[in-house]
């Protein structure tokens, strides 16, 4: 039986991914297509303007067939965790084959660095380099520059990249999963412009400014959560923050280093949320990392948390989700109210902070769901 993994963010869903989507379905022809997705946040610690609910609704009208849940305390982390996390849980969940798009559909790059990345020369150049430049990302790149080109080593640096090669990793640390790369259809996801085929950041930015975005979504624009008063409402969280002791978040998921006394210390009280942002990060602190650790530190994530123990948790799915998941029914978490995993508290806590900072109350779809699409007993 051949079972597809897809890894989602949908922030917000768009003609890209459904393109991947149909080729999957054309040049795989898999029996089962199971997608999992981040929630009410992202792995760059942005607030998601497609709510989970949402999210699963729109995979599932879109091909795929089941959906599982990413954990908030996965979802926020670094390329490699967030991949790490995602491929072990689409493997409990059984699937055979991996796929994912990139701007160059040519899987030859990613494995020469993952082959030089195993080498001990480059942990001893990264462990220099990042003595000199300290952030990860920044490190990586100039350890890389060291042993290919230039232009290699700007290319892999791309988001979609980066994640592609995360993605490879994870699936060697969990064998048996053979990666399937697709051409991305339009631009990279560093562009920020609108454009035919626009990327998901592009997409974001121009929701944000209020311009018109229905022809770079292949669904109703209510559906996009009304993002007026996020920035206010975090920012009075943020600022929140500041009256707290720096110790106590010594033991919070993203906390290292002494950050959480950096960014107490720092928070400007007369600053919007996103000025915040921009003036805490440095060549140390990415804004994707500030971002996460924010959000770790409002919702009190433990840094001890068991990455092995991730719950297996179903969204939605439709008549063939429905009768797959009879093979798998003792690995899976269906029904929350009836779950004993004590980590999905922490999703929980995050759709209450999402309900509170875009003033609507979303908690009732966590006990929602799974989301049930078109089966044969409806």
């Amino acid at each position: 039986m051949k079972i597809v993994g897809i890894v989602f963010e949908a922030n917000p869903f768009h003609y890209g991914h459904q393109y991947l989507i149909n080729n999957v379905k054309k040049e795989l022809n898999p029996d089962l297509i199971i997608g999992i997705t981040s929630g009410y946040f992202t792995m760059r610690g942005e607030v998601s303007i497609l709510t989970k609910s949402n999210k699963t609704e729109i995979l599932l009208n879109e091909g795929i067939d089941l959906v599982i849940d990413l954990p908030i305390y996965a979802t926020l982390n670094s390329a490699d965790k967030f991949a790490e996390s995602s491929v072990k849980l689409l493997k409990e969940a059984g699937i055979t084959d991996l796929a994912f798009s990139i701007e160059d559909g040519n899987i030859d790059l990613i494995k020469k660095v993952y082959d030089i990345e195993q080498t001990s020369s480059f942990n001893k150049a990264f462990i220099l380099n990042q003595k000199i430049y300290q952030s990860y990302k920044k490190s990586h790149y100039q350890t890389l520059t060291e042993f290919i080109s230039l232009e290699e080593a700007n290319k892999i640096s791309e988001p979609n990249m980066t994640l592609a090669l995360a993605y490879y990793k994870a699936t060697k640390n969990y064998g048996n999963i053979e990666c399937h790369l697709f051409n991305r259809i339009g631009d990279s996801d560093s562009e920020n412009e609108l454009s035919n085929y626009p990327s998901g950041t592009a997409i974001r930015n121009a929701y944000y400014k209020k311009e018109d975005i229905t022809s770079f979504i292949p669904y109703n624009i209510d559906k996009l959560t009304n993002v007026d008063e996020v920035n206010n409402n975090l920012s009075l969280l943020l600022k929140l923050l500041t009256t707290k002791d720096c110790n106590e978040f010594t033991s919070t998921a993203n906390v290292s280093e002494g950050i959480q006394n950096y960014l107490i210390e720092n928070i400007e009280i007369h600053s919007s949320y996103e000025e915040n942002i921009n003036n805490l990060c440095n060549k140390r602190y990415t804004k994707s990392r500030i971002r996460r650790t924010i959000l770790s530190m409002m919702l009190e994530i433990p840094n001890n948390l068991n990455y092995d123990e991730l719950p297996l948790r179903v969204l939605g799915f439709n008549n063939k989700g429905s009768n797959y998941l009879k093979q798998i029914k003792d690995k899976i978490i269906v029904n929350i109210k009836q779950a004993s995993h004590p980590y999905l508290k922490y999703d929980i806590d995050a759709c209450k902070l999402y309900s509170i900072i875009t003033n609507h109350d979303y908690i009732m779809d966590e006990y929602r769901f799974p989301i049930k699409k078109g089966l044969e007993n409806e």
